[in-house]
């Protein structure tokens, strides 16, 4: 059996390890929250963080093994911009740096007169993106996997279509 060379293997392979870390580190912190914080609130973000790097794995893994359409790549790529950004807001301590939703010091753009500033906002333009990309993932979906009644709750679920999305 000839093991394909390096120089051939799917570009998609080179982001696995750094993506498992990332998972994992994930994991221990969802986990550590629900063992030690008393807040629900915090705990229920903690197991949203989980949630959405266990979504991410499976979009990600849902693309590569179906081909599915350029959509479905693009969710994957915005989410996972959007864990980036959100460390970078973490531990910058850029997250108050805006103090109003929706605006932004009463504007739509702020003034990006410092780093903080413009990496909260950098968040803010991800989310969107992200957002974008999901309703343009459940739509794809649901109209190219119609006729397959467990992808059609798949595609319906990240758009929040009804309680009943995954049924």
């Amino acid at each position: 059996m000839c093991r394909e060379p390096r120089a051939r293997r799917s570009p998609e392979h080179g982001h696995r390890l750094p993506a498992t870390l990332v998972g994992c580190l994930t994991l221990i912190l969802a986990l550590s929250i629900v063992v030690r914080e008393s807040r629900p609130s915090v705990r229920a973000l903690g197991l949203l963080a989980l949630l959405a790097i266990v979504l991410q794995g499976i979009l990600g893994g849902v693309t590569v093994l179906y081909k599915l359409p350029l959509a479905v790549s693009v969710a994957h790529a915005c989410l996972g911009q959007t864990f980036l950004l959100g460390a970078l807001v973490r531990h910058t301590g850029a997250g108050l740096a805006i103090p109003d939703f929706p605006l932004a010091f009463g504007r739509v753009v702020p003034p990006l007169v410092s780093p903080y500033i413009t990496v909260h906002f950098a968040h803010r333009i991800g989310a969107l993106v992200v957002g974008a990309a999901l309703l343009a993932t459940s739509l794809t979906l649901t109209l190219r996997a119609s006729r397959l009644i467990g992808w059609r709750g798949l595609a319906r679920a990240p758009a929040g279509l009804g309680r009943h999305a995954l049924l």
